[in-house]
């Protein structure tokens, strides 16, 4: 219970913020860099790095549990082979791709562990626990993160609103509110002392 509620509340803030940054990744570089040409040109770049690392992050509390029951072989292993993956991949994609290719193939190998490793995890440590980590814990935040930044993209292209002034107006309150859902798909005010005292 405690290891799906932390995964719970890691994928909460993990994915709200990683899938804002990939359904607005022009936007939220352009505020950034207040240049809209140089944002143009790293947008490409953003969206498979932004995917990558939320991946790498729903994988920390897996993680955590081989290491605190003292399993690091198997991180070991996935570690070493990445490295031996990437370098050949970064060659291949960069020389033909350019830095597009090194930011995709970076994603790629983090799904590997994501669908190969975690499941081992779970077998080995938490058995028949890895689809109520993937559905539940991740998937379910997953999908509404997704509804709503879609939902907010179509409605911003829609209006036309592309504005320096008018995205650092909306794009907070969007993320405040992805990050509100999102939450209590976690079951997040579960976590909350007083909510638990006052639900007995």
């Amino acid at each position: 219970k405690i290891y799906h509620e932390g995964a719970r509340l890691v994928s909460m803030f993990i994915i709200s913020m990683g899938i804002f940054l990939v359904v607005f990744p022009d936007a939220i570089l352009g505020l950034w860099t207040g240049n809209p040409i140089f944002s143009a040109s790293v947008t490409p770049l953003l969206v498979p790095l932004a995917i990558g690392t939320m991946l790498n992050g729903l994988m920390n509390m897996p993680f955590h549990l081989q290491i605190a029951f003292g399993w690091t072989r198997l991180s070991v292993w996935s570690s070493s082979l990445s490295i031996i993956f990437l370098a050949p991949a970064l060659f291949f994609s960069v020389s033909r791709f350019g830095p597009q290719g090194a930011a995709v193939s970076v994603a790629v190998l983090v799904v590997g562990p994501v669908f190969i490793m975690v499941p081992l995890v779970h077998r080995k440590l938490l058995r028949g626990e890895y689809f109520s980590w993937i559905l539940g814990d991740v998937g379910k935040q997953t999908g509404i993160a997704l509804a709503l930044g879609g939902i907010a993209r179509l409605v911003t292209d829609k209006l036309g609103i592309t504005h320096a002034k008018e995205m650092w107006f909306i794009l907070p309150l969007l993320g405040a509110a992805t990050l509100v859902s999102v939450a209590g798909a976690s079951g997040f005010w579960n976590f909350i002392p007083l909510h638990r005292k006052g639900s007995n």
